[in-house]
């Protein structure tokens, strides 16, 4: 079972402010907290649809009586269903660091060889910082991000909530199948 906890809603939004504001071609402070929102919201919304962390989130395996769904966790890779993954650390039932033992794949969310029975796995997953997102993910927030602030009203009436069909085909670019 994997727990998600500790996620960083608002440093990632603050940091890429200034690059939304000059995508939006706005030069004034008076709106920055809600501005802030709306890239925040963007980033969300991607997040959820496309199944990818956007924002820096702290995970945990957490094995019971030994069972994670591997047949042969000596030989098997233990896939995180997350990419972008860092500051792993696996330790044994004594709480004794073996992480040295395994091979990360961070870029693929993959442990290789699975860890040991009853060991247990932390890892982040996301983005701490815009230079790290690729830069199709970064047009795509801005993008999304805008659309938001340009729509702001609570509704539009005669049209459905959804995604936009550009955001949705963008999504795809960087989808990765999860296995």
């Amino acid at each position: 079972m994997i727990i998600r906890s500790n996620t960083d809603y608002t440093t990632l939004a603050t940091e890429m402010l200034p690059a939304f504001k000059e995508h939006l071609r706005i030069i004034y402070d008076t709106e920055d907290s809600s501005i802030t929102q709306y890239l925040a919201g963007a980033m969300d919304a991607i997040s959820i649809y496309g199944d990818v962390d956007i924002f820096l989130s702290d995970y945990e395996y957490v094995y019971i009586d030994g069972e994670i769904n591997n047949p042969e966790p000596a030989t098997e890779r233990l896939y995180t269903t997350r990419i972008n993954i860092s500051d792993v650390l696996i330790e044994d039932t004594d709480a004794t660091d073996i992480t040295a033992d395994y091979t990360v794949n961070a870029a693929e969310g993959y442990i290789y060889p699975a860890p040991a029975l009853d060991a247990s796995v932390t890892f982040k997953a996301g983005y701490a910082l815009q230079a790290n997102m690729p830069p199709n993910l970064v047009s795509l927030v801005f993008r999304y991000g805008a659309h938001l602030y340009e729509n702001r009203e609570a509704i539009n009436i005669g049209e459905p909530k959804f995604l936009p069909d550009w955001v949705l085909y963008a999504m795809a670019s960087i989808w990765k199948p999860r296995v």
